[in-house]
């Protein structure tokens, strides 16, 4: 993924690893979201791998690479608790430590909130946990010093958490922080909730909602082929990738139901084993079928749909084929 448009940092785009192209997949969803399109965004994600990272990066590159208005030149990291809060600020440390011309990160951390605001005076990145943001506001001579209206770029993380905090609690602390219509916000979320999204419409002004699921990032590290082909060429497509006996698994995705089971049966009346599974079959009768298709001992082809897909975990097919463009870009990487 060339993310080379938004005209990184050179010192922040090798600390982050930008050119990995799992990496920079999301880096160029979300920079594209936030700052070419200038949204605010809510994320869903259920990304582990390289987490931290993904999510620091573009408060880094706000404050690389852009000129700030007057007052709001400094990006807060939000997290619910103070475990989390401690591990971003130790990968923002780490981050930005290869980065010249950004101070080290300040934590806020619950019991520790008091001690450590001194820190955060003289930082343009300060990650806090909820407990630890509450304890600098309490105080009001801290959270005088603290200037919370110097945050231009506000991410709010473990929103599914911070959503089930009692409202009283994110009005009095989210009060002193800019109006969400006057800094850029990004939402992030482990779990999709309609407490998390209220959250995130609230917290931030009119955010578009995005899915940045891991396969997004294992897509684009996949081989892929692209052909033009009509109609009626496509099965024949999928005959000729069989009969040059390199891929004997193959599952192919269609749009609809009624798709599935059509091209199914064609390909039993082309002499080549099959089946399809589509949104209206259990689970368990999901997990059979495509056990019959991996271990059956000529060429076998499953076809499925979308919904029929959900709830199969990585089956280990050797070839996908889309055999219909997908409905939702979304989609594309779910089948993968």
């Amino acid at each position: 993924m060339d993310i080379s448009r938004f005209s990184i940092d050179p010192a922040l785009a090798v600390a982050a690893d930008a050119d990995d192209s799992f990496k920079s997949a999301f880096y160029d969803k979300i920079l594209s979201s936030l700052f070419e399109n200038d949204e605010n965004v809510y994320v869903k994600t259920d990304l582990s791998r390289d987490r931290n990272l993904v999510f620091i990066f573009p408060a880094l590159y706000w404050l690389t690479s852009r000129a700030k208005p007057t007052g709001k030149s400094r990006a807060l990291y939000l997290c619910d608790d103070d475990d989390a809060a401690k591990a971003l600020g130790q990968a923002a440390e780490a981050l930005i430590s290869k980065v010249p011309g950004l101070s080290k990160p300040a934590i806020l951390l619950g019991a520790e909130a008091s001690s450590l605001v001194a820190q955060a005076l003289d930082s343009a990145f300060v990650v806090a946990s909820m407990d630890g943001l509450k304890a600098a506001i309490a105080d009001e001579s801290i959270r005088t010093v603290l200037s919370l209206r110097s945050f231009g770029f506000v991410i709010a993380d473990q929103a599914e958490k911070i959503a089930e905090r009692p409202g009283e609690e994110q009005r009095k602390t989210f009060g002193y922080l800019l109006p969400s219509w006057e800094r850029k916000t990004l939402v992030v979320a482990a779990k999709a909730s309609p407490k998390a999204k209220n959250f995130a419409w609230d917290f931030a002004d009119n955010p578009k909602e995005i899915k940045l699921g891991e396969s997004i990032g294992k897509a684009v590290t996949m081989p892929t082929l692209s052909f033009q082909a009509q109609e009626g060429e496509k099965i024949r497509f999928v005959l000729k990738l069989l009969a040059e006996g390199k891929r004997t698994h193959i599952c192919v995705f269609c749009n609809l139901k009624s798709s599935a089971a059509e091209l199914s049966m064609r390909f039993t009346m082309n002499g080549v084993a099959s089946d399809y599974i589509a949104g209206n079959l259990n689970v368990e009768r999901k997990k059979q079928i495509v056990a019959k298709a991996l271990t059956h001992p000529s060429p076998f082809v499953l076809v499925l749909t979308d919904d029929g897909a959900k709830g199969i975990e990585k089956p280990g097919f050797s070839t996908l084929v889309n055999y219909d463009i997908p409905l939702e870009p979304e989609f594309y990487f779910d089948r993968i």
